[in-house]
């Protein structure tokens, strides 16, 4: 699952290095920002060894890979990016998006979810 999303952020940055210049800090960074938050929250929760810990950051990956989602219909909807170059991307998140659903279920979501309340008062 990571090695899929260090794939789509590079595709990512790929696909936005075409955008026009005058996007350089608009929505290309963010497509930038959200693409490499997949694969960085991946790995920070499962640094931590906690199921606990690796279902938030998992929960937050999965925020990004829905954001991911959104900037790149965007791109396409300003024509920025053509459908075809859009949708590998799109089918390539959803592919992601479905794994972390995979793994939260995996790591028992249901007993996590009070600890996750806590650990987000304490660290926020």
């Amino acid at each position: 699952m990571w090695h899929k999303a260090m794939h789509l952020a590079e595709q990512t940055y790929q696909l936005v290095a075409q955008f026009p210049a005058d996007e350089r800090y608009g929505l290309s960074l963010q497509m930038r920002r959200g693409s490499v938050s997949i694969p960085s929250n991946i790995a920070e929760g499962q640094g931590f060894g906690t199921n606990r810990r690796y279902i938030y950051y998992l929960r937050v990956a999965r925020g990004s890979e829905h954001e991911i989602q959104t900037h790149l219909e965007l791109a396409k909807l300003l024509k920025f990016a053509t459908a075809k170059q859009v949708e590998p991307l799109l089918d390539s998140a959803s592919e992601i998006g479905r794994m972390i659903n995979g793994l939260m279920g995996s790591l028992n979501v249901s007993k996590a979810d009070d600890d996750d309340l806590e650990f987000i008062r304490r660290y926020r």
